[in-house]
């Protein structure tokens, strides 16, 4: 169903307009870099990212699954949990290996259960060959997160999915502000999506930072996924993404940037090994 303007950010503010009306991805911050602290994980572990997906949200599913692919395409061990069982229906690919991501479906009832689970896969896979390091990807249900143990392993690191409508920013700046006082400490990063311009960006990086308390870093701005409608017709197909994408177009380079981005996180130290040449690849299967 089409969006309705009045839900959307506000017109084009008046400070920003001019700097940025030719500007069509917003890859750096308007806010001027912060220094964060090196963000504790247990030692010999994979670093966790934990990223909300709603039960039923198949538009966030599908851009977790194309992050990891992302990760992999670059040279990078991928892992993605997500709770098994009717959760899982529609959302994920059958559990197992696939375009060089593990994807993992344990049955865990609550949160607790499901950082356990990615605890132990993050130190049953690392390495200390750097050419073997990795992500473990983590789909939570927000309501999960809201309930969270304060010393969950899954409120270090978090990834929110940012769209412009008012009623989903406001859904995700509440998330926000219950993973900062779960965790004062946590390294919080968002990609924007649905976004048209630029201006429209600077409006979520706006409500976010607004509902981040004074004494948190800020959240960090990873990129924008640059083209919502190849993603909703292949949802609407049911069919691979690749199928209405081009490699290395605009939707497809968006995934990369974010990817990119996360990989320079302090709380993920790992080298980037992208090749320049390679194009970026989004698929949903």
């Amino acid at each position: 169903m089409p969006e309705i303007a009045s839900e959307r950010a506000p017109g084009p503010l008046p400070a920003l307009q001019a700097e940025r009306q030719h500007e069509q991805l917003s890859p750096v911050p308007s806010h001027e870099p912060v220094d964060r602290p090196e963000v504790e994980r247990p030692p010999s572990a994979l670093p966790i990212l934990t990223v909300p997906v709603a039960d039923g949200e198949l538009f966030h599913a599908t851009l977790v699954w194309n992050l990891a692919l992302e990760m992999a395409g670059g040279g990078h061990r991928a892992v993605l949990l997500a709770p098994g069982g009717r959760r899982a229906h529609g959302l994920w690919p059958r559990p197992g290996s696939s375009g060089g991501v593990e994807l993992l479906l344990p049955r865990a009832p609550d949160l607790h259960e499901l950082g356990q689970a990615a605890q132990e896969t993050a130190r049953s896979l690392y390495s200390p060959d750097p050419s073997l390091r990795g992500v473990v990807l983590v789909a939570a249900p927000p309501s999960w997160l809201r309930q969270a143990d304060r010393d969950s392993p899954l409120l270090r690191w978090v990834l929110l999915l940012a769209s412009p409508v008012r009623r989903g920013l406001a859904g995700t700046a509440a998330l926000l502000r219950s993973v900062f006082e779960l965790n004062p400490g946590a390294e919080v990063c968002f990609a924007a999506h649905g976004a048209r311009s630029a201006l429209e960006v600077d409006w979520i990086e706006q409500q976010l930072v607004s509902a981040s308390p004074g004494s948190a870093l800020p959240p960090r701005y990873c990129g924008r996924v640059a083209n919502d409608l190849p993603v909703t017709r292949a949802l609407a197909a049911k069919r691979p993404l690749r199928e209405f994408t081009a490699p290395g177009d605009e939707a497809a380079s968006s995934i990369r940037q974010v990817v990119t981005s996360l990989l320079e996180s302090s709380a993920c130290p790992l080298e980037r090994r992208f090749a320049d040449e390679q194009p970026g690849r989004i698929r949903t299967s």
